[in-house]
């Protein structure tokens, strides 16, 4: 990406299997974040340094379930950018409800 570059990243993908598996499980168990959303998106922004990302809803799990905290723990803390968020699953924002 070049510099002033965005991301919008949609989570949720309704009917890949490990989300089918977490959410027959209550989101008790975390499978589709820990195996292939958080790795994805800790690839996208070391890989390609957005400025910002856009991420949008958390739909039929909490944010605990997608681990928002451990995410923008990272982000703010150890990752190589510093971006712009907006609604990672309604810690940051409010604004689009």
């Amino acid at each position: 990406m070049r510099s002033g570059s965005h991301l919008f990243l949609v989570f949720l993908q309704w009917f890949h299997p490990l989300y089918l598996y977490d959410k027959k499980n209550h989101f008790k168990t975390q499978k589709f974040v820990v195996e292939k959303t958080l790795p994805e998106l800790y690839d996208l922004v070391t890989r390609y340094k957005p400025d910002i990302i856009w991420s949008d809803g958390d739909w039929e799990a909490p944010d605990t379930y997608w681990n928002s905290t451990g995410f923008l723990a990272w982000l703010y803390n150890d990752s190589p950018v510093k971006v712009l968020l907006n609604n990672i699953h309604k810690i940051i924002s409010e604004d689009y409800n």
